[in-house]
């Protein structure tokens, strides 16, 4: 399933490049993907004429968002929750001491 994230959350997106992205009817990060991927040969001028953003300053940011999800997931995952599992682990091991207390 493909997440959808708001284009201010761009890194390194300005609030005014932001809105005139959102001006040009670009809401999040994936629809400027698939509006550039719709674009013959893939070519940026027609958004830089409409957003009035340079070209390198697109190539920039999208260069920047391509690279902040090639990190592994499972690394990725485990540094964010290790916390939650050991929480989790800890609940376990107590339900199970309770249990075997109680018989």
């Amino acid at each position: 399933m493909m997440s959808v994230v708001d284009i201010r959350k761009l890194k390194g997106i300005t609030s005014f490049e932001a809105e005139k992205l959102q001006l040009a009817g670009i809401k999040t990060i994936e629809e400027l993907w698939l509006r550039i991927a719709m674009e013959r040969d893939g070519e940026l001028r027609p958004l830089t004429d409409q957003t009035g953003i340079s070209e390198d300053r697109l190539i920039e940011l999208l260069a920047d968002e391509s690279l902040r999800d090639t990190r592994p997931f499972v690394s990725w995952w485990l540094r964010e929750h290790w916390l939650d599992l050991m929480l989790l682990l800890a609940l376990v091991a107590l339900v199970v001491r309770i249990l075997y207390l109680v018989r």
